[in-house]
């Protein structure tokens, strides 16, 4: 390949539109990062979910419902988790949840719940990389 047919090639390759494409294709990882998170009772912003009081994991535990810690994970019943979703369009990722209790539980516990912490980022990120790299190669070879 010559380098006007290079730099054609490169025209025609648009790395926001790839990026994109590359979490939304991905979308159960990026769920996954936030959901591993809250099971650690972590927001986005570093800080930490309350500690669960004692009669509280008394009742899950007589009602069944899930309990993963120390710390709430907002993991009740599973439907809040279950409903959470990651879209990218226009230069960013929104995620977010469909649930019913999802205004509530963001007014008690902060929109951090569903951010991102920075490590979950740098997961992303390798993840994101290594599959821009490989649409990278296959769109000049």
């Amino acid at each position: 390949m010559n380098i006007s047919e290079y730099l054609s090639k490169l025209k025609t390759f648009n790395l926001l539109t790839e990026i994109e494409e590359i979490i939304n294709e991905n979308e159960k990882q990026v769920v996954e990062l936030i959901e591993r998170q809250l099971a650690e009772g972590r927001r986005g912003d570093g800080t930490l979910l309350p500690l669960y009081k004692e009669t509280t994991k008394i009742i899950k535990r007589e009602k069944g419902t899930i309990l993963l810690g120390d710390r709430i994970s907002l993991i009740d019943t599973g439907d809040f988790w279950e409903s959470i979703f990651a879209t990218a369009y226009k230069g960013s990722v929104e995620i977010d949840a469909k649930d019913w209790k999802r205004d509530e539980l963001i007014a008690r516990y902060g929109d951090e719940v569903l951010l991102l912490a920075e490590d979950s980022l740098e997961e992303l990120s390798k993840l994101v990389f290594t599959k821009l790299k490989q649409r990278f190669n296959e769109h000049f070879s």
